[in-house]
């Protein structure tokens, strides 16, 4: 069984890397539609046209300001 799933792997790969990575035998409209749902799932995760999604995103924190009401003893 190990022997079949090594040659499923080797397969896939060789397919993946002859489609250079983009669906194979895709037609227009399923490119579109592929890329309709992409746009979508960007969207609802905070990208959009020109934000890159593939870079991690860069967190600020600043200091919290204490105003001062609280008495020490």
């Amino acid at each position: 069984m190990l022997d079949g799933r090594i040659l499923v792997l080797c397969n896939a790969r060789i397919l993946c890397r002859a489609s250079g990575g983009k669906l194979v035998d895709a037609t227009p409209q399923l490119e579109k539609q592929l890329q309709q749902e992409l746009d979508k799932v960007a969207k609802q995760y905070g990208g959009g046209a020109g934000i890159d999604m593939t870079k991690f995103p860069s967190f600020k924190f600043e200091e919290p300001t204490i105003d001062g009401q609280i008495s020490q003893a």
